[in-house]
């Protein structure tokens, strides 16, 4: 019983301490690639998913801020529209 919990209580430790050791620099590469990879699948719902519910945008697009969920998702829906080649942004980040 007691190697059994040592052995959990060292996987839970190993999982904390891989955490540990990202820094700013490894968590920016993350996010990009994610968003990268998901704007490659060209659907604007997965995209704005990645943005906070509060989140606001000024796309290289459009000269618009846009401050709310259906302001960006009408971005991204209109950005998929303008620059069909965005699915080959999936092959460059995975």
């Amino acid at each position: 019983m007691h190697i059994r919990s040592l052995f959990v209580l060292g996987g839970a430790l190993l999982l904390i301490a891989g955490n540990a050791f990202a820094g700013p620099k490894e968590d920016v590469a993350a996010a990009t690639a994610k968003w990268g990879e998901t704007l490659g699948q060209d659907d604007p719902d997965k995209v704005l998913a990645l943005y906070a519910t509060d989140a606001v945008l000024w796309g290289t697009l459009s000269p618009t801020v846009r401050s709310d969920r259906a302001a960006l998702r009408d971005y991204f829906v209109s950005a998929f529209k303008i620059l069909p080649g965005l699915k080959s942004l999936r092959r460059r980040w995975s």
